[in-house]
């Protein structure tokens, strides 16, 4: 698995004293140089959606599931939430109610309730992210824009 490296475990490595075995420091006392291996620049947590939080905890699904169980009604069924992504007060919801198709449900915290602005649903291809992007970000006017980037390219390159 590759791994990041912060500065600090970069600093701390260059300080440390090799350990026996190691290779020799290559000029007048300086240490070997640190190889740094990176994660791909589209994984998850990293390129647009690097500010985007997309935990899916127990607590998360269940507050998420009767704010979309309640927006839907009775009549949609038992909701599935699959997948979130949220940036302060702002969240972008992949749920499937039980007698309706999945949709990306976007809602706004105010005050500690949901308010919910918009469902999308269909298929979309990657020539469409800017275009869907710029939808999102249309929502309202105080939308993050790493959120509605971040939406757009999950939906069209959905294994970036």
């Amino acid at each position: 698995m590759i791994r990041s490296l912060s500065i600090l475990a970069l600093a701390a490595a260059a300080c440390s004293p090799a350990p026996s075995g190691a290779a020799a420091p290559t000029q007048a006392g300086q240490p070997a140089p640190v190889v740094v291996e990176r994660e791909p620049a589209m994984s998850p947590g990293r390129g647009v959606c690097a500010r985007v939080d997309q935990s899916l905890i127990p607590q998360h699904e269940a507050e998420l599931k009767a704010w979309i169980e309640a927006e839907a009604g009775p009549e949609a069924g038992a909701v599935t939430v699959e997948r979130r992504m949220e940036v302060g007060d702002w969240l972008a919801v992949w749920a499937t109610p039980a007698e309706r198709e999945r949709g990306v449900y976007f809602i706004r915290r105010v005050d500690g309730q949901p308010r919910f602005l918009e469902v999308w649903g269909g298929m979309a291809e990657p020539e469409d992210q800017a275009e869907i992007a710029a939808w999102a970000r249309g929502l309202d006017p105080d939308m993050p824009v790493a959120l509605a980037d971040c939406f757009a390219q999950t939906i069209t390159r959905p294994e970036a």
